[in-house]
């Protein structure tokens, strides 16, 4: 199996374990976790905003690595691309918007997360205009990935004692902008190496 559909099903798998977080959130436990310290604010709209970003975002995941997999071009692959669209635009990209106006970190976090939302916006509509279709839509899965980059990471510095305000800031602009900039770097250098070539 290549490296790459086995990347694939790992992020079918994740996913899945994300979603039952999202659903989770029904019942909240403040004890531990994401939700400690967040009993004054989260009921309400909050609330809403943290279920349908995590079960959308999760979704959306799941659905984009089901598309790596999937035969392109077929009927099924428009359709499920086409609420991966609607996912990402609609419900994930804009709830993770304003979840980032409470990010831990304060502001240095929550820019991250903005930014994020934004660009994940961005790329995902400029893959369904379908003008370079196949960098957009790989751009904007790596952007859905970073949900996975940030768990990992989490728990990382949590594990090697960094567990912190300070540590959540570095993690929330390291979940995704350098693997961002890699993938740009690596495209670049790519489309410069064609046309060389094709001189």
């Amino acid at each position: 199996m290549r490296a790459s559909k086995l990347l694939f099903i790992v992020g079918i798998v994740l996913s899945v374990f994300i979603l039952i977080t999202a659903v989770s959130y029904l019942h909240p436990n403040f004890a531990r976790g994401f939700l400690h310290g967040r009993e004054n604010y989260f009921y309400g709209i909050y609330q809403g905003a943290l279920l349908f970003h995590g079960v959308s975002a999760s979704l959306a995941i799941l659905i984009a690595s089901l598309l790596m997999l999937l035969q392109k071009g077929t009927l099924l692959h428009q359709s499920l691309g086409k609420i991966y669209v609607a996912l990402v635009l609609f419900l994930a990209a804009p709830t993770g918007f304003y979840l980032a106006f409470f990010a831990r970190g304060g502001w240095i976090a929550g820019v991250s997360f903005m930014a994020l939302s934004i660009i994940w916006v961005t790329s995902t509509y400029l893959a369904m205009r379908g003008g370079n279709h196949r960098y957009w839509i790989q751009f904007s899965y790596m952007l859905a990935c970073s949900a996975f980059a940030l768990r990992w990471m989490i728990l990382a510095s949590s594990a090697l004692g960094y567990d912190g305000v300070v540590a959540y800031r570095w993690i929330a602009w390291l979940c995704w902008l350098p693997f961002l900039l890699t993938y740009v770097w690596i495209q670049w250098k790519k489309e410069r190496s064609q046309n060389i070539n094709t001189v």
